[in-house]
């Protein structure tokens, strides 16, 4: 049972130091794991800060125009409004926002009053689109800066579709700025086309007019239209481009995606998470989902690393053992060795012993014999040398026949 233990040994110490190692990796992977969880988790707060930051940078901008028309009792002048804008930057430090515009809110049938006001300040004939049905107007009559596809909204009847006048009929009720559903601008006029979304802000103004409640006192709304995908990029890239993939929906309105990278190289089964934003009275919820790039083999080396070192461990472990069990079984066998060679001396030394006993016996017996049939001393010396010498003849004799034999 020794000599099995003691052979499977090496094999048991292998598997254990592999198990112990093999734990070790795996809790280093655990808290990688751990790790890139908590970092997929800080670049979704990166993606949703930056988006949320530039929308409330657009929202502080429109409040400011707000204050700028009612200071003028909603009534400015075209090249008045233009500088305004133009003063803003839109297109560099306000990127995403596609312009800041007015819809005058008036009765249906003052809609060749907005269709006049509109070409005395732009130089266009325009009309109020699509024709009016509700009682009440909103067409745009100020959008600046004016390009070929702000220059298309011009007229254009925000009361007309339901989202937008869903929007600026909140706004009014609560007295704030509020964004619509996703729609599709009026501006999109390519074929690169955008879901979009605006934001209004109710214009109130002193001046007389006739307008059923709630809307008495509102000259208007000062707006600004988005394009949900320019606004994104314009946050996300920023010349800091994040290893993840970016889906932005309205919560009443998931049908229609603000926001769809549409990246190829999300990764199958990896990471997501979700994020909440304020829009301006509404709610959007961007999901975030880990793209390639966002890990990598580096990331994995500490249990690289640890695995390596485990295996590299064990192998040393069960190497010793090895080495040290041949060790064992070489010194074992010299002792026997050794043990052997002692006990065949002792037999040696034992038969050289009782030879010599009898060659001292014989000795003996040659001198009485010999001192008992000589007459004198000299007679014994050379009688008894001469047996001596015959008997040690006879003992060559005898020598040199067992040497042939074992030959």
């Amino acid at each position: 049972m020794s000599a099995l233990t003691n052979r499977y040994l090496p094999a048991v110490a292998l598997v254990v130091a592999l198990a112990f190692g093999g734990a070790i990796t795996a809790i280093v992977a655990w808290l990688e794991y751990r790790a890139a969880s908590a970092r997929f988790d800080r670049m979704a707060d990166i993606a949703a800060s930056r988006v949320q930051e530039r929308i409330n940078q657009h929202l502080a901008l429109l409040e400011a125009t707000q204050s700028y028309l009612e200071s003028l009792d909603g009534q400015v002048s075209r090249d008045g409004f233009a500088s305004y804008v133009a003063k803003l930057d839109l297109a560099g430090a306000y990127r995403g926002i596609q312009g800041i515009g007015f819809a005058r809110l008036m009765p249906r049938g003052a809609a060749a009053e907005a269709e006049r006001e509109v070409r005395e300040r732009y130089g266009v004939d325009v009309r109020v689109t699509p024709p009016p049905r509700a009682p009440l107007l909103a067409p745009i009559v100020l959008l600046e800066p004016q390009d070929a596809r702000n220059r298309a909204a011009l007229g254009y009847d925000m009361f007309s579709g339901p989202i937008r006048r869903a929007a600026m009929m909140e706004a009014v009720r609560r007295g704030t700025s509020q964004s619509s559903g996703p729609v599709l601008l009026v501006q999109e006029i390519t074929d690169d086309k955008q879901a979009g979304f605006l934001v209004y802000l109710p214009v109130r103004t002193s001046a007389a007019h006739d307008m059923p409640a709630p809307y008495r006192g509102v000259a208007g709304f000062v707006y600004a239209p988005f394009r949900a995908g320019d606004l994104h990029a314009a946050a996300l890239g920023n010349g800091h481009a994040l290893p993840v993939s970016v889906r932005t929906v309205d919560v009443h309105a998931t049908d229609i995606p603000l926001y769809d990278d549409g990246s190829a190289s999300v990764v199958s089964g990896g990471r997501q998470v979700q994020r909440q934003l304020q829009v301006a009275g509404r709610q959007w919820r961007m999901i975030v989902r880990e793209a390639a790039g966002f890990s990598s083999w580096t990331h994995h080396l500490p249990s690289l690393f640890m695995g390596a070192m485990s295996l590299l461990l064990a192998l040393a472990v069960a190497g010793t053992l090895r080495s040290y069990q041949a060790s064992i079984a070489a010194a074992e066998q010299a002792t026997c060795l050794a043990t052997r060679m002692a006990e065949d001396r002792t037999l040696m030394l034992r038969e050289m012993q009782h030879r010599i006993k009898n060659h001292i016996a014989r000795i003996l017996a040659i001198a009485r014999h010999t001192r008992r049939s000589s007459t004198d001393l000299a007679e014994f010396d050379r009688v008894f040398s001469a047996r001596l010498q015959a008997m040690a003849a006879a003992q060559a004799v005898r020598g040199c026949r067992g040497r042939g034999r074992s030959a």
